[in-house]
């Protein structure tokens, strides 16, 4: 009977210590375990991408000018798309609550974004005429609102939104093809601002290290520039009042991809 009872003592106290053991290995497991991840922190990081630039509500002409239109001369409407490349930097700030993720972002990027159209009529006082528009983005930059969700730890997907601005340089000319000297110029260049729209996708690659996929339309509004006649164009009692303004959307579809630096 004492031997059963030291026995069941023994037994009761090694299994004591097993568990107190197997405890203190889980607890030390567990403070040495890397932590999950989270999208909250600062981040920096760069993008190329590829833009295409709608213009093709492009409109040309003073009411007098408008009178060309008809018979061929000069052209009602000028198509101006065009596409181009476009690479830039980013930094922004995401917070994660459950698998919702807030933040703001802010970006600046150059672009090689031209637009030209031009367009050759019929013949009026002896020579055709060429009418040409021209559109660029030199820069464009956004700051933005960014929403999302992580279906899972490290995916997110998310929505954007907010204020886009950029330099927009705009020319107009008209040149007589065989009476080159009569010809009508102007150009403009100025800072527009307007808004920004789109989504995207960013996957945590480590801890520090994300890569993201991005899809933007951005509206930067009208431009228009006056092309005014020469002093060979004033010469001329019939061209007299008839001037050239060309009118164009500055707005566009942007898709990129980048990498940031979480820190």
């Amino acid at each position: 009977m004492k031997k059963s009872l030291a026995c069941g003592i023994i037994l009761l106290a090694t299994s004591s210590a097993v568990n107190a053991a197997d405890l203190s290995r889980q607890a030390v497991t567990a403070i040495m375990a890397p932590p999950s991840f989270t999208w909250t922190g600062f981040y920096v990081g760069g993008n190329l991408g590829y833009m295409y630039g709608f213009g093709n509500a492009v409109t040309t002409g003073t009411a007098a000018f408008q009178t060309l239109v008809a018979p061929g001369i000069v052209p009602g409407r000028l198509g101006a798309n065009r596409d181009g490349f476009l690479g830039g930097l980013q930094a922004g700030y995401n917070f994660q609550y459950g698998a919702a993720v807030l933040g703001a972002e802010a970006d600046l990027q150059l672009t090689d974004l031209r637009r030209r159209a031009s367009f050759t009529g019929a013949a009026v006082l002896g020579t055709q005429l060429t009418t040409s528009s021209r559109a660029d983005l030199r820069y464009l930059g956004t700051l933005r609102a960014r929403i999302g969700f992580t279906p899972v730890e490290r995916l997110l997907i998310y929505g954007t939104a907010g204020l886009a601005y950029g330099e927009v340089g705009t020319s107009g000319s008209v040149v007589g093809v065989q009476a080159p000297a009569l010809s009508w110029n102007g150009s403009t260049s100025s800072t527009r601002a307007g808004w920004v729209v789109g989504g995207g996708l960013e996957y945590a690659v480590t801890n520090n290290l994300t890569l993201k996929g991005e899809y933007l339309y951005y509206d930067l509004g009208r431009t228009s520039v006056s092309a005014l006649g020469n002093a060979a164009v004033r010469s001329v009692a019939a061209l007299n009042g008839i001037d050239y303004v060309a009118r164009t959307e500055n707005r566009g579809s942007i898709v990129r991809a980048g990498a940031n630096y979480k820190f």
